[in-house]
């Protein structure tokens, strides 16, 4: 099945990227002491935050994030983010993306928060051609499809279900993409005609 996402790439790039020693440098100060506080191993307990132990304990830096996010203190954790998603390569950065996009949903009300999400949707279909990923569960396709049709971008959601149903991927909507994509370009049937009429 062809699709068209043209419209992806033309309005969003992935995040800037960052070398490990820039990330470190701009990481706050109260961050690194936290961190400090909590990674312990060996020869690294309370040692400050170095190149290996950040790869090592990136998962607990992550964790430590969800913890801010959790705490409500959104601001410390937006002044962190962009450098923990800028050092990571495209596979872990996927997956991050993934856990970022259902943090910023559950805060869609605030419309900073709405288009976090709908970008970081953006951004994670761009990884799934450069990664190749098939027959793989991936929420932000989901999202990205639903956000499309309430906005009444009806195109776009269906070229983001084309791309859906060509990598096999797995779908948590009603009828799957197969369904949603009949729905959806029945809509769009409709609408054209409406257009000549």
């Amino acid at each position: 099945m062809t699709y068209n996402i043209d419209f992806i790439y033309k309005e969003t790039n992935l995040p800037t990227r960052y070398t490990l020693e820039k990330c470190l440098n701009s990481l706050p100060e109260n961050f690194r002491i936290i961190m400090n506080e909590n990674i312990k191993h060996d020869v690294y307990e309370r040692n400050p935050i170095t190149k290996k132990l950040f790869v090592n304990y990136k998962k607990q830096y992550i964790e430590k994030l969800y913890d801010f996010i959790n705490n409500n203190e959104i601001d410390l954790f937006l002044q962190i983010i962009p450098y923990m998603i800028g050092c990571f390569d495209e596979t872990s950065l996927h997956f991050m993306l993934l856990k970022l996009n259902d943090i910023y949903y559950k805060k869609r009300d605030d419309i900073y928060f709405y288009n976090k999400t709908k970008e970081i949707c953006k951004q994670d279909i761009i990884l799934i051609e450069k990664l190749d990923i098939r027959n793989f569960s991936c929420p932000t396709v989901n999202r990205l499809i639903t956000i499309y049709e309430k906005e009444k971008k009806i195109f776009e959601a269906v070229q983001i279900c084309k791309l859906a149903i060509e990598r096999n991927l797995q779908s948590h909507l009603k009828n799957g993409f197969e369904g949603k994509y009949e729905k959806l370009s029945n809509k769009l049937i409709e609408i054209s005609t409406n257009v000549i009429v």
